[in-house]
C-alpha cells in the first residue's frame, strides 16, 4: 500500500511526515508514521519511522518508504501474504504534511478501501452430469454456483455464451436465485442457481459464474465455467 503526493513535487518542496491510519470501529487510528529527521542522516534518507500499532509492526514493514527528496516521498506498507489476517481488510487513510513554495504548510488526505475477494467458485448440476455433457433439446438443466464471495459479500453473477450465436460471454438474462451470504473466517460464502431450457438453436452453451459487485462478465476474476453440449 502506497501513500504519496498526488502532484510532482519540486526541489524546493519538503515533506514533513506521511501517516497511515486505519478505520477501527468508525475512528481512524494511527498505524505508522514516517517523518523527516535530520538526525537520521542522509545515509538513512533522513527517515524516522514511528509505529503506533504493534499488531501491524509485528507483521508489516515500511522498508521501501522514502521521505527525502519530496519528489520521491512515499510511505509503502508491505504485509507478506503469510502475515495477512482477516482484520487487515477495511478503510485506510493517508495523511501527508508538506511544504511547497506556494504555501508554508499543507495537509493532504487520501482514503483507500481494501476488500477481500472471492477465492473459490464451482458450478455443479442437480445430478452429477460431467462438464460438456450431451443434453437433448427440451431438457431443463438446473445449475448451481457455490463458493466464496469476498467481504463485503458480492453476488454471484451468471454469464453465458451460445456457441454460434454469441461472440463472447454476455450477462444471463433469465431468472437467477441468490441465496443469503454466510459469514466465514475472512469472507462470506453463498449459493446461486438457475434453470436453463435446452434448445436446438445452437450446438452448445457455456455458462460462467463469477463473484462481482458489477455484472461485467470480466475474465480477470476467480470464476467457474460449465459447458452444456447439445
Amino acid at each position: 500500500m502506497n501513500c504519496q503526493l498526488a502532484f510532482n513535487a519540486s526541489v524546493d518542496d519538503s515533506v514533513y511526515y506521511i501517516k497511515l491510519l486505519k478505520n477501527i470501529s468508525g475512528i481512524y487510528k494511527d498505524v505508522v508514521t514516517i517523518a523527516y529527521s535530520s538526525d537520521a542522516g542522509i545515509n538513512n534518507s533522513f527517515l524516522l519511522v514511528t509505529w503506533s500499532d504493534n499488531n501491524f509492526k509485528s507483521r508489516a514493514s515500511v522498508n521501501e518508504s522514502v521521505i527525502y527528496p519530496a519528489s520521491e516521498a512515499k510511505l509503502k506498507l508491505i504485509i507478506p501474504a503469510d502475515n495477512m489476517i482477516c482484520g487487515d481488510g477495511g478503510s485506510y487513510q493517508c495523511l501527508i504534511s508538506y511544504y511547497t513554495s506556494n504555501s508554508f504548510s499543507e495537509t493532504s488526505y487520501g482514503t483507500v478501501n481494501l476488500s477481500v475477494e472471492s477465492t473459490t467458485v464451482k458450478i455443479s448440476t442437480k445430478y452429477p452430469f460431467e462438464n460438456d455433457f450431451l443434453f437433448s433439446p427440451g431438457t431443463v438443466v438446473d445449475l448451481f454456483c457455490n463458493g466464496t464471495v469476498g467481504s463485503p459479500p458480492a453476488d454471484f453473477h451468471w454469464c453465458y455464451q451460445r456457441i454460434g450465436v454469441d461472440t463472447s460471454l454476455i450477462p444471463y438474462p433469465g431468472n437467477i436465485i441468490q441465496q443469503p451470504a454466510t459469514k466465514m473466517d475472512c469472507q462470506y460464502s453463498r449459493q446461486s442457481s438457475l434453470s436453463y431450457n435446452i434448445t436446438d438453436d445452437y450446438s452448445a452453451v457455456v455458462f460462467q459464474c463469477i463473484a462481482e459487485w458489477n455484472n461485467t462478465c470480466s475474465p480477470g476474476r476467480i470464476n467457474a465455467k460449465y459447458r452444456l453440449r447439445i
